[in-house]
Parts: C-alpha cells; structure tokens; sequence
C-alpha cells in the first residue's frame, strides 16, 4: 500500500520551483505533489498490469521529471506474481532538471505474459519534490527489441569556492553512443554562472551553451560526443558549490565513467581588473570584472567628448551591451564597484 495518490494536472504543480509547468507530450501529465502533508518519506504507486502474451520482445517508453532539492526517489518495477514481490528495472537519477527527460525500458524479459509495472515514487525532505511522468508507451516484438534501456553516467566535484572574476574549468567525455548529456550546478551561496564548449574552454563571449541566472542553480542539457569543456565563472564570489555532469548512454553498453570528480582542466583563470571584449567590436560588448559590481548604479557609455551615448541596469551586464545603434569610434564604459569607485574601460566601435 502507498501514503498519497498520484494526481493528474495540466497546468503546473502548486509549488513555485519544483514540478512540470505542462506536459512533455501535450497538456495533461501525472505527478506526486511533495507539498505538507506530503512529506517526509510518504510513498505513491501508480500501477498497470500490462498484456504480453504471445509478444517476444517489448520496450516502454516514457517522459520524466524532477525539480527540487528534496531529494524524492522514483524506481520503476514488475512483478510477475501478482503483487506480491517486485523487481526494480529503472531508477530516476538524482540529478535535478527544470526539463523533461525520457527514458527508455526494456521488457524481454516480461514478453509472453502478463506483468505487473509500477511506478513507486517517495517524496524527501521537504516540499520541493514533485516527480512527475508523461507520454508513456509500449512497443512490442517486430523489429530489434528492446534495446536494454538506459543509464546515465555521472561524475561530479563539490565544495568549490572562488572570487569574482575567477573561472574554473573542467572537461568531461561524451561517448559517441550518448543520447544526451545534462551538467547542473547547485548548492551555492553566491552567484555562478555555467558555460560549455565543445573541445575548448568557454569564455563569456565563446560558448556552445549557457545558464546564467541570479543564483548557482544552473542546468544545461546538450547533445553530442567528443570532449566537452564545463566553465564555471564567478559573477560573484561563492563557496559550496556542486557541478554533476551526467551522461545518458544504452544500460547495455555503459561507459562506466561514474567518478567522485570530473577532470579538472588546468588551474583557476582569473579575470584581471576591468575587461572588455571583443575590442574592437561591432554589434554586442562583453564585460567582465574581477570585482562585486554596485548594481545599484547604472552602466553608462560615454563618446570621447564625454556625452552619454548608452546606459544601462548593471545586472544586465552578464548578457552584453547592444553596441549596433552606436557611431563609429572610440567610447568609454564606466561602472561603479560595490565600494563606490568609478572603474573605466576604453573600447573601439567599428
């Protein structure tokens, strides 16, 4: 028996953070709610018995999500004996995603009777836990079978603490057979931003992709092999930090790459002073300092006869300047540090 229902919804989960804000194939989707009095340690099964007589083969296929902190547990399992005892066939990884993923589940084993599938998910310790799953299917014997599933190989580093201004840089292996890789960053109390790159470190400027926010808690998911850079730049200083990075490859041909730490790649890069770049520059200004910005005071840019030509938020730094409406030729960009002195930099628009 469980302690709380599985609920169908289709526009959003209750709690700000946590849970699918629709679903991964359409509207509707099933999910466990982790809100009081749902917590800690309160089980819900959701369960089907499922027809393969006469089948040789079968695989099922379905969407899931989680978004939290709290730590719920999702295993799928079958039983052949009416219930009473179960086998786990699939357990959802612990990393956190504010998207969909999906995995896939094979049934051999299963095909030429009837099985009992259920989903037994438990909630942790608070109410940032909501497990949700969608557009679930079964395909059965007539091509190459199941295919053995999936698994995601992870590796990881914790307690990373740098300044403002600093990067630390990590590389990570991606299998030709990776249906996916997903890096997260979470645990921080400062503000750190995540950057990838094929086969490079990244910069602010120079990246294959991104996730900025005004936390730690970062996710990228991206596709590819080969050698993957993961940046992690210090828009402020932060200590605590975590960064997993997870492969999902075939269960039957796992690249065993689970390791306490990912691979650091050389030493910490700082970022000296007050920089600007690409200089010259055309269309968008980066800017990286190595000190904690006053987002109080604006960012002004000035012509050489001293007249503001541009001004904006400072928080909105991390994403460029749009430079493109200016004249041709030599500008000042000026920002205050958060002990109120003016830093200037000088910059070329051609």
């Amino acid at each position: 028996c469980d302690d709380i229902d599985w609920t169908r919804d289709a526009s959003g989960t209750p709690s700000s953070g946590t849970g699918p804000t629709s679903g991964s194939a359409g509207s509707w989707y099933m999910y466990m709610e982790s809100s009081a009095p749902n917590y800690p340690s309160k089980d819900a099964n959701l369960y089907a018995t499922v027809d393969l007589s006469g089948e040789s083969s079968a695989t099922l296929e379905f969407d899931y999500h989680y978004q939290g902190s709290s730590a719920s547990t999702m295993v799928l399992q079958a039983s052949t004996n009416g219930g009473s005892s179960f086998s786990t066939l699939w357990t959802m990884p612990t990393s956190s995603n504010s998207s969909w993923r999906s995995a896939s589940v094979s049934l051999d084993s299963y095909a030429g009777g009837d099985v009992i599938l259920q989903f037994a998910a438990t909630t942790g310790a608070s109410w940032q836990g909501d497990v949700a799953i969608d557009d679930l299917s079964i395909t059965t014997s007539g091509g190459g079978g199941g295919g053995g599933g999936t698994t995601e190989d992870c590796g990881s580093a914790s307690n990373l603490s740098r300044s403002t201004g600093q990067w630390q840089y990590f590389t990570w292996t991606v299998p030709s057979n990776s249906q996916g890789t997903t890096i997260t960053t979470t645990g921080s109390n400062g503000d750190a931003d995540l950057y990838v790159r094929w086969g490079a470190n990244p910069t602010t400027s120079n990246y294959t992709a991104r996730s900025i926010s005004a936390t730690s808690n970062e996710s990228i998911s991206i596709t590819g092999s080969g050698t993957l850079n993961i940046g992690i730049y210090a828009y402020s200083t932060f200590s605590g930090l975590s960064v997993q990075a997870c492969n999902t490859v075939p269960a039957t041909a796992s690249t065993a790459q689970d390791a306490p730490e990912l691979s650091i790649s050389g030493e910490v890069v700082e970022t000296v002073g007050f920089q600007v770049f690409p200089n010259p520059a055309s269309d968008r200004l980066s800017v990286a300092t190595a000190f904690d910005l006053n987002t109080d005071a604006p960012a002004r840019v000035y012509t050489i006869t001293g007249q503001v030509a541009l001004e904006t938020e400072t928080a909105n730094l991390r994403e460029g300047i749009d430079i493109a409406g200016l004249q041709k030729g030599v500008y000042f960009i000026q920002v205050q540090d958060a002990k109120g002195q003016v830093r200037t930099q000088q910059f070329v628009k051609n």
